[in-house]
């Protein structure tokens, strides 16, 4: 599952103060969101850790839709100096976010950072190559 249905099905079961749990990535592990973008772990993580997710959970029960936003894309501009990560992961975790509180219809993916297939067809792939050494 995308690293962003599996965040807006977390949501939804669990509410926005998911975002902020420890254990999220190991939520969005069960959904095997990191597929595509493994370096999405630390991330999120991160976002949970830091208390980024806490701090979002805070503000959204505010009920001001225009501050929660405000907060998740403000996260695209601090996450590359705060974590050390890519302007583009930072924009799509930011992205992510905002699409799991239904408050946006589509995320646009990393490019060029993307992995080559699933995680199942890259093991596949390798157990392959396994087999066609062997003598």
């Amino acid at each position: 599952m995308k690293l962003q249905d599996a965040l807006r099905k977390i949501v939804r079961n669990r509410g926005v103060g998911a975002l902020g749990d420890s254990r999220l990535v190991s939520f969005l592990s069960d959904y095997e969101a990191f597929a595509d973008f493994p370096d999405m772990r630390e991330v999120m993580d991160a976002i949970a850790r830091k208390g980024y997710g806490s701090e979002l959970f805070c503000i959204s029960q505010e009920g001001s839709l225009s501050k929660t936003v405000s907060y998740a894309q403000g996260l695209a501009k601090s996450l590359p100096e705060d974590l050390g990560i890519s302007e583009e992961y930072a924009r799509f975790a930011s992205d992510c976010i905002i699409f799991a509180l239904g408050l946006a219809v589509t995320v646009k993916e990393p490019s060029g950072h993307r992995a080559q297939g699933s995680a199942r067809e890259r093991l596949q792939g390798a157990a392959e190559e396994c087999r066609s050494h062997r003598p």
